[in-house]
Parts: structure tokens; C-alpha cells; sequence
């Protein structure tokens, strides 16, 4: 199980206020997984010229354990440099189905950098609002307040303890040398500043012995757009209220959605120009970071 802590060299007062999200999303450790299968469905032209997908049924998958015999047995073990093998046995056999076999699979290194991603924006997010709110202060390195995360603005170590507290992370500061799974090294330049009342003369000056600001370039996609139009139309962060806006957004034609609805899936076109679904449970997936960013009970 990941430990659920982020490490910092003593003697550090303050830090980088666009690192905290970062470190928080790097939690997230990277698999060292293989892309496998995850599901298999079949699909079909209708003849009304729609296509119709529909869940493998126990007669189709013993139809393709005659045409893939030889082969290793179906299964989520499959890996996905494994898979053409199979849509050759599948092409050459003389029992081809009238129906098309349609495979998914599941990438564990892109999700866990996609999770990442989710996080890191959820919390840039959630600091954002709290310092727009007053709850939260951030400083230049000249000693005056901004209103938002930005370029080498600084943040105190009493905030970014009580942040992470609140959000369940525990905060360590050590004087030994960092451990290599350690989701941030920052370099251990001390500082004496008291509390955020010191003079704005003291503060920059204090703040210029930070090391220079670390620019950090934010991953998007194509869906994070349109999310966020829901979640700003659904008024919360609830799975059920998000889908319903997002849905309609689909119907619409929102890019990167196709218009098409299939079950309780979004049809859409990925970054990799490729067809794909949204459904509910990936959508409560990608919601999840940004619940748990913001505290949300819902």
C-alpha cells in the first residue's frame, strides 16, 4: 500500500504554493504494467444503418475458444502485443462471426498518469478558490499576496502542513537525505521567518534565497473541457448530476463527442483521434480527485 505521506528537507519555511499539487498527485505511484485486456463485446450493423453493441453472451465466447484454440484461453491476462495473434485466428477463421468482436483494454500506465493529471488540476483548482475565499495566502517572492497559484509564488509551511492534513497526507520534514520513492526533493535552504505578519522588506528578502521557481507544464485532454462545463451547469461535484449535464452537452455535439449514445456510454473522439466511451463509472472515476481535492460530501 502507498504511504501516504510527502517528505520535505528541514528547515524549509516556506515553498513553491504550484508544488503542492504536484506532490500530492505524485502519490499516485506508476505501474510497471503491460496494456490487457479488460472487455470484449461484439457489434453490429443494423439494418436500419445504425450500429448496435451488445456484452458477449456464453455461446459466443465458446465460438471463439473453437477459433482461438491454440492459443492461450481468453482472459484479462491477455496483453495487448498478444492481441493481434487473435484478430488473425479470428480473419482467417472459416467460423467468423457475423458480428465484429470489439476489444478494450486497459492501459494501467496511462490511467495512473491520467489520475495524476486529474489530481494535480483538482488541487490547483481547490487552492485557487481557497485563496479567492481568503482561506488560503500565497505569497511573490517580492512579499505581496496573489490571488491565484502562479509562477514561483510561495506558500508557508504552517499552510501547506494544515492543507495537507485536511486532505489526509502527513507532512514529514527530515534532516537525513531523501528517500528515492519520496514524491518531492526540495533543496534545504533555511530561513528564519516567524509568521506571515514579518514586514513585506523582511519577506522578500527572505523569499529570494528560495531556489528559482520550477516550471510545471499541466497535461490535459480533451474531456477535461467539457467536464468542467458540466460540473459548472450540474452546480456539484455528484457523479448522477455531472452525467446528466455531460450528457446532454454529447447530444449536443460538444467536441469532442460524437452525438451518439450508446447504453449508458458517451460516445467520443480521444486524443489518439480514435472512437471511445465515457460511461458513469469513468466519469465518477475522473470526478474523484476533484471530490476529494475540494472535501466534497455529496
Amino acid at each position: 500500500m502507498t504511504e501516504n505521506v510527502i517528505y520535505a528537507p528541514a528547515g524549509r519555511q516556506w515553498f513553491l504554493a504550484s508544488d503542492i499539487p504536484n506532490w500530492i498527485a505524485n502519490l499516485v505511484p506508476i505501474p510497471d504494467k503491460q496494456p490487457h485486456l479488460a472487455k470484449l463485446e461484439k457489434r453490429w450493423l443494423g439494418n436500419d444503418g445504425s450500429w448496435y453493441w451488445q456484452d458477449l453472451t456464453k455461446d459466443d465466447y465458446e465460438l471463439l475458444d473453437t477459433i482461438f484454440s491454440g492459443l492461450p484461453r481468453l482472459s484479462k491476462n491477455i496483453e495487448e502485443s498478444q492481441w493481434p495473434k487473435y484478430q488473425n485466428a479470428l480473419e482467417n477463421s472459416s467460423n467468423k462471426p457475423t458480428w465484429q468482436l470489439m476489444e478494450t483494454f486497459f492501459y494501467p500506465i496511462r490511467t495512473a498518469k491520467d489520475e495524476r493529471r486529474e489530481i494535480r488540476n483538482a488541487h490547483f483548482d481547490t487552492m485557487n478558490d481557497m485563496i479567492a475565499k481568503g482561506e488560503l495566502k500565497v505569497w511573490t517572492e517580492y512579499g505581496t499576496e496573489v490571488r491565484k497559484v502562479e509562477r514561483g509564488s510561495r506558500i508557508l509551511i504552517e499552510d501547506v502542513r494544515t492543507y495537507l492534513k485536511q486532505r489526509g497526507i502527513e507532512f514529514r520534514e527530515i534532516e537525513e537525505t531523501l528517500p528515492p520513492e519520496v514524491s518531492a526533493v526540495l533543496p534545504a535552504a533555511p530561513l528564519s521567518l516567524s509568521s506571515a505578519a514579518a514586514t513585506n522588506a523582511l519577506l522578500a528578502s527572505q523569499l529570494r534565497t528560495e531556489a528559482n521557481p520550477v516550471r510545471h507544464k499541466l497535461r490535459t485532454n480533451s474531456l477535461d473541457a467539457p467536464i468542467q462545463k458540466a460540473i459548472t451547469l450540474a452546480g456539484n461535484l455528484s457523479t448522477a448530476a455531472v452525467f446528466l449535464q455531460l450528457k446532454n452537452l454529447a447530444l449536443e455535439n460538444e467536441p469532442p463527442f460524437t452525438g451518439q449514445v450508446e447504453g449508458d456510454a458517451l460516445c467520443y473522439t480521444n486524443d489518439d483521434n480514435k472512437s471511445d466511451k465515457l460511461t458513469k463509472n469513468a466519469l465518477d472515476h475522473r470526478l474523484r480527485p476533484r471530490r476529494k481535492a475540494a472535501n466534497y460530501r455529496g
